[in-house]
């Protein structure tokens, strides 16, 4: 995931015959971090990756390793799907006992 937007990177830099702006490419960045997080499907704290951020960039080892991280992110997505599955379920059979459906959302 991050690997291709590494790859990118050099790419964008290198590509600008002109001057380019630290703060509009980090930026940039930022947005293309953020786009790439919410490919994944999940909801994250946004402090905490900006601190992981900072912390990477002053040397500070992250609480999980890369394998760790792949990981928790597979579980939490396997959460997710199970409980839209779930809920899925629970208006299917709402539905053909004709229950309301408004009354699921509570």
């Amino acid at each position: 995931m991050f690997k291709m937007f590494l790859f990118a990177c050099p790419l964008l830099l290198g590509a600008a015959e002109k001057e380019l702006d630290v703060s509009k490419v980090s930026e940039a960045i930022g947005h293309m971090i953020g786009k790439n997080l919410e490919e994944l499907g999940l909801d994250f704290d946004l402090d905490a990756v900006v601190k992981g951020l900072k912390e990477e960039s002053e040397g500070i080892r992250s609480p999980l390793n890369e394998d760790e991280c792949v990981q928790a992110i597979a579980t939490l997505q396997e959460e997710k799907m199970e409980n839209r599955v779930n809920q899925e379920l629970q208006t299917i059979d709402a539905i053909s006992n004709g229950d309301e459906i408004e009354n699921l959302a509570e």
